[in-house]
């Protein structure tokens, strides 16, 4: 390994980043998922005076941020641990639907309900609900959620009657719900009682440092849990990282470390490992993007070429690791030079390996 990959690999060692974390289990382990910006470890150091309260908690942050580990953590370290904790999507479901599975029904001949059914709500009691996408709750069922937590109470459909509510709120959006108020599309009582306390967790992109430092804590995860181990990663790669602006944050980071993981061939990732996408984005998210003194053409011309030889120049498989047409892979082929490569190579090898036009 060169100097300057162990350098890299140096400056972002598990060791020595986690060494300034609270010694506490939780944020230690939470650290290794979420990061350790000092925005991160704010957060981290609050969780578990909240947790302590049955007061809601709004969480908000893009996709992939990790909004529902957070969520998770809050429950585990609370009272409620014991007792289950019901996860929604509001998105998922129509406004009726949504209604029945948060709140339930009872057999009622007058609203067509033939059978009971046991709502979210329900099942959790004594631990928590994890409402995600809060800001598509229909208003029919914003009232319903205000009303039944402001009582203490709720009513299944159909039943007449009320039972007592016993379970913690915690909710998570990706959008600024306070705008959603103004807009007249989000309830203003509803919205007021969930933001007791509002967590928001900050995109990767703008937490740079922790980059690096989530793709190795990913790296030994992975390497625990199968048969390839990988100990270094190339310095290409972890630049590329670095310049990739995470649109899907730390989820796309555990995904994009985990094709890579698969393809390495060895105990170290290469670039040509790397999605193609991520390498071709990387070079359109800067002004004058370059690696090493290279600019991102030559980066990609690599990865290529990596692809390629890895599927003995097999046009269609490179294609298909590489994520992208084969009729594109063609034609950045003939801009690279490596159409007259890929005729030479087919004219070496025997018939049964040559790829069919």
């Amino acid at each position: 390994m060169s100097s300057r990959n162990s350098k890299i690999k140096n400056q972002v060692s598990p060791e020595n980043i986690l060494e300034d974390l609270p010694e506490s289990s939780v944020s230690f382990e939470l650290a290794k998922r979420l990061g350790k910006d000092k925005r991160i470890k704010k957060i981290l150091s609050i969780l578990p005076d909240l947790a302590e309260s049955d007061a809601p908690v709004l969480i908000q942050g893009e996709s992939g941020v990790g909004k529902e580990l957070i969520a998770v953590t809050i429950h585990k370290l609370s009272k409620r641990h014991r007792y289950p904790m019901a996860k929604i999507s509001c998105s998922a479901f129509s406004e009726e639907a949504l209604a029945f599975e948060l709140f339930g029904c009872r057999v009622n001949s007058h609203h067509n309900i033939k059978e009971d059914s046991i709502g979210w709500i329900e099942k959790a009691n004594g631990g928590s609900v994890f409402l995600d996408e809060i800001d598509c709750l229909p208003q029919s069922v914003q009232i319903m959620l205000f009303r039944a937590f402001e009582d203490g109470e709720y009513e299944p459909l159909g039943a007449g009657r009320p039972d007592p509510l016993d379970v913690r709120l915690i909710t998570a959006t990706e959008i600024d719900l306070e705008n959603r108020v103004r807009e007249g599309m989000f309830k203003e009582n509803l919205y007021y009682w969930l933001n007791v306390f509002q967590i928001r967790l900050p995109p990767l992109r703008e937490r740079k440092e922790d980059i690096l430092f989530l793709a190795h804590q990913n790296i030994q995860r992975l390497n625990q849990k199968g048969e390839k181990v990988i100990k270094d990663i190339d310095s290409d790669v972890l630049q590329v990282l670095q310049m990739y602006l995470y649109p899907g944050n730390i989820k796309e980071l555990e995904n994009i470390i985990q094709h890579a993981h698969i393809l390495a061939k060895g105990k170290r990732i290469c670039l040509g490992d790397l999605p193609a996408r991520v390498v071709q984005r990387a070079g359109s998210e800067v002004v004058t993007p370059q690696i090493n003194g290279r600019t991102m053409g030559e980066v990609e011309k690599d990865v290529i070429l990596e692809a390629l030889r890895r599927n003995d120049w097999n046009r269609k498989k490179a294609a298909e690791e590489l994520g992208i047409n084969r009729t594109t892979l063609w034609r950045k082929m003939k801009r690279m030079g490596y159409d007259s490569a890929i005729r030479s190579v087919s004219a070496s090898l025997p018939p049964s390996k040559i790829e069919k036009k």
